[in-house]
């Protein structure tokens, strides 16, 4: 596949390169893009698949740089299957019902994990959905675990991504028709070559204690013995699913924590999702999604700090106007961010989850994708500048005369910046007007996208053009276009970057 890219500006709109697995270009330039592997065969019963697909890529930022997409084998038996390699993180974990969100969701229905990232590499034993016997059919669970090894340029180098998911299924009407689905999505990031602590202790004891969401010990960093060890994070997910005949409907509330905030409701992401069976209609699908991540375990309430507190730098740290500092007793769970990790929850410095939770440097037009220059600017600062946003958003699909796929973004966001990013763990940091902790002024941005592709040759030849566009407050005023050529040497092969 062959993309180029070209905007007002040099940079590319927000919905030109949400979700795209950091495969377009940032500003002008292109991608070129080859794949090829083999699928499962489903007769089997031992099934095993493998895919390569890598590139390379030149814009106004990067010259020239390797794209390292997928490299991986899998294999299944039954409802087992393991994944080993660099593959791209399938986003809806409960895609195990009726509905995919796909690319017209904000996060494709994971608001921890989107496709917002690279790949990492790593192995996933999956636990794919398995009745329970005994329930005829009513009661499935399914989940995954795995392990992970960050390859970017980061603060923390090498540091290392566990997941553990655990979900369960209930059929509410005999014929399953109704499905009710909830999903528990724990990571956490490890271990690692830190610049003030050196290597981080990965014995199996740490790994033991990262895996239950303990503390550290005395060889331990010191985050890790006054909280939990290492980054850690994760999301609940529920989901009421409708399939009827021509048409079904899904509703979802994917809530996010941090650490030991588990409760942080209402904060999550709500998707509101309608699809037509019949996929020749002119819109055959809708989705709704309203974000709102402004409570972060509470509303930030505060008492004076102790003089051991300071001494520590303890992360729940805040300083006043006149110097004397704060404890923060409850809230600012500051999504994404990390006092010892200090990439935060990015890789190769796009955010890996949310696509709203800006990395710095985006308000001013600092921010520059190259790795190298991120972990400079998050050594001195924090991550993401902004992770606290209310978003309506509105996604629509379907087929143009019949033959032509389409998609309509239309996406209205609030930024609130951050709760406190002039001091942060004992760091000095620039203030910025728009995040200041207590400033309830919202920075307004509106993004759209119109994407189609066009089949020829007996669906061999696709030409995939797209416009996008901002106006507002964060990411500016800006137009861009994206055309991207595609040839299949096999029917169905190629896997589609955009579109459902």
């Amino acid at each position: 596949m062959l993309l180029g890219a070209a905007s007002s500006g040099g940079v590319s709109p927000f919905w030109a390169t949400a979700n795209r697995y950091d495969i377009v270009p940032q500003g002008n330039g292109a991608t070129l893009l080859l794949q090829t592997g083999m699928q499962c065969d489903t007769t089997k019963v031992v099934q095993w698949a493998w895919w390569l697909s890598a590139g390379v890529s030149t814009d106004t930022y990067r010259p020239v740089r390797a794209i390292p997409d997928e490299a991986y084998g899998s294999i299944r038996w039954k409802f087992i299957s393991l994944d080993l390699g660099l593959k791209r993180r399938p986003q809806d974990f409960l895609a195990a019902g009726y509905y995919d969100m796909g690319t017209l969701s904000t996060t494709g229905g994971n608001v921890i994990w989107s496709g917002n990232a690279p790949s990492v590499p790593g192995y996933t034993l999956n636990i794919n959905k398995v009745a329970i016997p005994g329930t005829k059919g009513h009661l499935s669970l399914f989940g995954r675990f795995g392990d992970y090894c960050t390859i970017d340029r980061r603060y923390v180098q090498w540091a290392h991504i566990h997941n553990t998911a655990f979900g369960v299924q209930i059929g509410l009407s005999p014929d399953n028709r109704w499905l009710l689905s909830a999903a528990w999505d724990h990571y956490a990031m490890w271990g690692g070559t830190s610049p003030e602590y050196g290597k981080l202790d990965m014995s199996f004891d740490s790994y033991w204690r990262m895996l239950f969401g303990k503390s550290g010990g005395k060889t331990y960093s010191a985050g890790d013995v006054i909280n939990v060890i290492g980054n850690q994070l994760g999301h609940f997910v529920f989901r009421l699913d409708y399939k009827g005949d021509k048409w079904s409907v899904a509703l979802q509330h994917d809530c996010p924590y941090e650490d030991k905030s588990l409760i942080n409701f209402p904060d999550g992401v709500n998707t509101l999702a309608f699809r037509l069976a019949d996929r020749k209609f002119w819109v055959t699908d809708v989705l709704y999604e309203f974000q709102y991540t402004l409570w972060q375990g509470g509303t930030c309430e505060r008492r004076p700090a102790t003089q051991e507190e300071i001494d520590r730098k303890d992360k729940n740290l805040y300083k006043e106007a006149d110097g004397t500092y704060s404890y923060m007793v409850n809230g600012d769970d500051n999504y994404f961010n990390n006092y010892e990790y200090r990439s935060g929850w990015t890789h190769d410095a796009r955010t890996i989850g949310n696509p709203f939770f800006l990395p710095t440097g985006t308000l001013e037009g600092t921010f520059n994708p190259d790795p190298e220059h991120f972990r400079q600017v998050v050594a001195a600062s924090l991550a993401i500048e902004n992770n606290r946003v209310m978003v309506h958003h509105i996604g629509i699909g379907g087929m143009l005369f019949r033959t032509v796929p389409y998609k309509l973004l239309l996406t209205h966001s609030l930024n609130y910046g951050i709760y406190h990013p002039d001091i942060y763990s004992g760091y000095e940091i620039w203030k910025k007007d728009w995040s200041e902790r207590w400033r309830q002024t919202p920075k307004v941005q509106f993004s759209g996208a119109f994407q189609c592709e066009i089949p020829l040759f007996n669906n061999r030849f696709f030409i995939i053009p797209a416009i996008c566009w901002d106006r507002g407050q964060v990411l500016g005023n800006r137009v861009g276009a994206t055309l991207g050529l595609r040839y299949n040497f096999l029917r169905n092969f190629g896997k589609d970057l955009c579109l459902n």
